[in-house]
């Protein structure tokens, strides 16, 4: 670039002494016939820069992929097309400069082109110098690429013998697992065959068991043969002593010989028949002794094949041994291979290390020598174009400083927006929550009115039919009056309590109200292998009690864990409390955990409650009320609440009484089995027409042979909280909730489920 600022210098002064000597006009040099003036050969400058800066951008990112992965001739080919451009580039730059400063030398005289010439050389000596001492450095730095790019080509090759290695190793490995395979199937197949003869041994010895028996018990029947035998045998012997008894007696006495012949006879037959018995007798004894001696053989050869098939265990034991041995040699084998393996391992990784911080060394020093080129660039630059560029960047800091706040005010109102919207759809479904439990109303009522007009229907049908019969003046009479009381009896009955009343208790109870999710869960069995628990969904209001105890208030029985299933709370692995809005379509997602702790009163033991800070605007808590209150306004006009579902209530007109329990505490009770209205049960709660709360119900009682549930009642809502049980939620390590299984087992204790 220098030279050719000299050239054009020389050419501006020979062109200026031929105007001085001879007046002629000097031509454009540049060839083109056609002038640029400043302003546009400063914005083609600028172009040209910014050309310059991407195509070395895309030259120092194509220098990375080839150092990361390797060259190709692709690569190559485009690595010099981007070079030529950027030779081109340079080129035009250096040509456009040149036209700027011989533009701006038309306005010089000859003394400061001089003196510029000076300045000029000056600069250039100095730039040649700089020139210079970076080629020297760019030779320097390019040799230690050669050397690094020398390692790298090593580190390559020795990464190729290591991967070979590597690949060896893991066949190595592999055939070895596929050596301990084999063994291990063998040993499974000797396993088997063990446990195959084995049982074949057990069969074996059963029979040999069956054998036994059976051979005691030939030996019991021979004993018993040999008994009768002998029997028989003494039952001979005094018959043969008596037959020579009278032989003697016959010897000597002939002539009773001759007259008692025919005993004689009677007896010989009888000693032939004894004779013929004990023949039959001891032949079989001699089977009996046959069949033994054939069981004594089958004994002993099964005890014979007893001992083979003991003998032929003892080898399977011996050769299941030595299986055993093989396989703790081929595991011994397959630990140093893998111990081998893993030492290769580390071997490749270091290499690889080597060789990516070879790489980052060339990258590095590939940037340095980029820098240093930009360097020599950037003096070309001009302070007109940085305060411009300086100009924009404030220019266009201002304007994102102006969208910023922009885009800040636009969220801001969104956000508002947004909770606007969440507070309009709150308040949306707590009207829509009232018109439900309207509805129910309506639809109570007009099923009361069903089955009052049925009854009316019946009673008039009934009456009539009797009052036919009646003949006198008196029956027609007293006809006359049935008619009339009936008549007025069919007429619309009245609510007991106006509608507008009731829409305010229902607008109190829709602010109040929150869906509650207990879940207690907890391992089970011998070997804690089954999870027991699960959660259990109430909608209990937030009641403020006074002295800043503002409650989410229901039944400590709904919120323990156990009230749908039993548990023992021995390992307790998880609990999960939360509340949620009653109408929330994602109450799971859209929830706020309970997590700290949970409070028991410990006057009414039944009475649970979880501690509210920072009410949301939404919820506007009910106002407890005393027993004492309760008696000055009387019981009329109370709504019983299901705990299991919103909204849903009914009216306790007509079956509800103020009674003290044996305890001295005053309560409700509450009587069930009443046409067309819901049943209470544990854990519901009455409230007021006016919105106010009267107590939770806490068991089923019997009173005067009337099935109900009882209701306590405060005494003085504030104080009866002084006195309170606390349980921990949160876990002492992970995955156990041992404090609050300990405390729910207390509390079981201490407070048991027939409490008031």
């Amino acid at each position: 670039m220098n030279k050719a600022i000299l050239i054009v210098i020389c050419d501006f002064l020979v062109s200026a002494m031929l105007t001085m000597m001879t007046g002629m006009v000097p031509g454009h040099s540049g060839g083109t016939g056609v002038g640029l003036d400043e302003k546009t050969t400063r914005v083609l400058l600028f172009e040209l820069n910014r050309r310059q800066l991407e195509l070395e951008a895309m030259r120092l990112k194509l220098h990375e992929t080839i150092a990361r992965s390797g060259t190709t001739p692709e690569k190559q080919a485009e690595l010099q097309k981007i070079t030529e451009e950027l030779i081109r580039n340079i080129a035009k730059q250096e040509k456009l400069e040149g036209k700027l400063i011989a533009k701006a030398a038309d306005s010089v005289d000859m003394d400061s082109l001089r003196t510029q010439l000076t300045s000029e050389e000056l600069r250039r000596k100095e730039l040649e110098s700089e020139l210079a001492r970076l080629k020297n450095d760019l030779t320097g730095n390019l040799q230690k690429l050669a050397d690094v790019s020398g390692d790298l080509r090593d580190k390559r090759r020795d990464n190729a013998v290591l991967t070979r290695q590597l690949s060896e190793a893991r066949d190595a490995a592999g055939r070895t697992g596929k050596a301990l395979d084999d063994t291990r199937k063998a040993l499974d197949d000797a396993r088997e065959e063990l446990l195959e003869e084995r049982s074949q041994l057990e069969k074996t010895k059963g029979e040999l068991s069956l054998a036994e028996s059976e051979r005691n018990a030939a030996r019991k029947d021979v004993e018993k043969r040999e008994a009768e035998l002998s029997l028989v045998r003494r039952k001979l012997d005094g018959v043969q002593e008596k037959l020579l008894e009278e032989t003697r007696a016959h010897g000597a006495t002939r002539e009773q010989l001759a007259a008692s012949k025919s005993e004689s006879d009677i007896k010989s037959r009888a000693l032939d028949a004894a004779k013929k018995e004990l023949a039959s007798e001891k032949s079989a004894h001699t089977s009996t002794r046959e069949q033994l001696a054939v069981s004594k053989n089958e004994s002993a050869a099964k005890a014979r094949a007893l001992d083979t098939a003991e003998k032929k265990l003892a080898s399977e034991k011996s050769a299941h041994d030595t299986t055993r041995q093989q396989l703790a040699v081929s595991r011994h084998d397959a630990e140093a291979k893998d111990k081998e393996l893993a030492s290769t391992r580390q071997q490749r990784d270091s290499e690889r290390n080597a060789n990516i911080e070879a790489r980052s060394q060339i990258a590095r020093q590939d940037t340095v020598n980029r820098t240093l080129q930009q360097n020599i660039r950037s003096l070309k630059g001009s302070l007109t174009d940085a305060q411009k560029e300086a100009a924009k960047e404030r220019e266009g800091k201002n304007i994102l400083t102006v969208k910023l706040a922009e885009n800040q005010a636009y969220l801001e109102s969104e956000q508002q927006n947004n909770a606007a919207l969440k507070d309009e759809n709150r308040r949306l479904q707590q009207a829509l929550l009232v018109a439900k439990m309207e509805k129910q109303d309506s639809e109570t009522q007009a099923g009361m009115y069903k089955n009052m007009h049925q009854d009316l229907v019946k009673a008039y049908t009934k009456q009539e039919a009797e009052l036919k019969k009646a003949q006198s003046e008196k029956d027609q009479a007293l006809l006359s009056a049935v008619k009339e009381v009936i008549a007025r009896n069919q007429q619309q009955p009245q609510s007991a309590v106006p509608a507008a009343v009731r829409k305010d208790v229902y607008k109190l109870y829709a602010q109040a109200v929150l869906r509650v999710d207990a879940g207690v869960w907890e391992k089970s069995g011998i070997w804690g292998s089954d999870i027991l628990g699960g959660s259990v969904t109430s909608f209990y209001p937030v009641v403020d009690f006074g002295k800043n105890r503002v409650l989410i208030t229901g039944s400590f029985d709904r919120f323990a864990g156990d009230f749908e299933k039993v548990l023992n709370f021995r390992k307790v692995i998880n609990v999960s409390m939360s509340w949620a809005f009653p109408y929330e379509r994602n109450p799971e997602k859209n929830c706020t955990k309970l997590d700290k702790e949970m409070t028991v009163n410990s006057r009414y033991p039944h009475l649970a409650g979880f501690k509210m800070e920072n009410l949301d605007k939404n919820i506007v808590p009910l106002k407890a009320l005393s027993s004492r209150t309760l008696k000055e306004r009387g019981i009329d006009n109370l709504l019983l609440f299901k705990s299991d579902a919103e909204g849903s209530h009914s009216s306790l007109d007509g079956r509800v009484s103020l009674i003290t329990t044996e305890n001295g505490i005053p309560a409700l009770f509450i009587r069930n089995a009443v046409r067309n209205q819901l049943s209470a049960a544990p854990g519901d709660m009455v409230l007021t027409v006016q919105g106010e709360f009267a107590g939770i119900a806490s068991r089923r009682v019997r009173i005067n042979n009337v099935n109900g549930i009882l209701v306590p009642l405060f005494n003085e809502p504030a104080a009866d909280w002084d006195k309170t049980e606390t349980v921990r939620l949160r876990e002492v390590s992970k995955g156990n909730y041992s404090d609050y299984g300990m405390k729910i087992i207390e509390l079981r204790k201490k407070y048991p489920r027939d409490h008031e």
